[in-house]
C-alpha cells in the first residue's frame, strides 16, 4: 500500500512511524499483549476500525492501561544510560524503515580515472585502434 493511502499515517505523521505503529500492530494481532489487544489491533489491521476509534473506545481500555503501566513501570527502572540506549535503537529503527522505503541510488557515473604513469599512449582498447 503506497504511504500516502496508509490510515495509520494520519496518526503517526511520518511514513517510517506509520510503518513502526504497523509492525506494532502486527505483534499485537500475533498474541503479543493478550487476546484483547489482538482483537483491537486485528480490528484496525482489517480495517473494522481505527485506531484513534478503538484506543478511545474505552472497549480496550483495561488492556491499554495495564499494558501502558507495565511499560511505564519498566522504562522507570532504566537506568539514564539505558534511556538513551533505548532512544538510540528507536532512532536507528525509524531510520532503517525511512531507509527500505527510498529508492536505490542510481549507479554512479564518475569512474575514477588510472593513474596518469606518464604514458601518452591511450589505454589498450578498440580506441587505440582508431587513433
Amino acid at each position: 500500500m503506497p504511504a500516502e493511502d496508509d490510515p495509520l499515517l494520519d496518526i503517526a505523521k511520518d511514513p517510517a512511524r506509520a510503518k513502526a505503529l504497523r509492525q506494532s500492530l502486527e505483534r499485537l494481532a500475533a498474541g503479543a499483549g493478550g487476546s484483547a489487544l489482538a482483537e483491537m489491533a486485528n480490528d484496525v489491521l482489517t480495517g473494522r476500525s481505527d485506531l484513534r476509534t478503538a484506543v478511545l473506545s474505552g472497549t480496550y481500555a483495561e488492556a491499554l492501561n495495564s499494558r501502558v503501566q507495565q511499560f511505564s513501570t519498566w522504562y522507570q527502572g532504566l537506568s539514564e544510560q539505558e534511556k538513551e540506549e533505548q532512544t538510540e535503537r528507536a532512532r536507528a529503527h525509524l531510520d532503517q524503515l525511512r531507509n527500505e522505503d527510498q529508492p536505490p541510488p542510481p549507479p554512479s557515473r564518475n569512474r575514477t580515472r588510472p593513474a596518469d604513469d606518464g604514458d601518452d599512449e591511450p589505454p589498450n582498447s578498440f580506441l587505440r585502434d582508431a587513433w
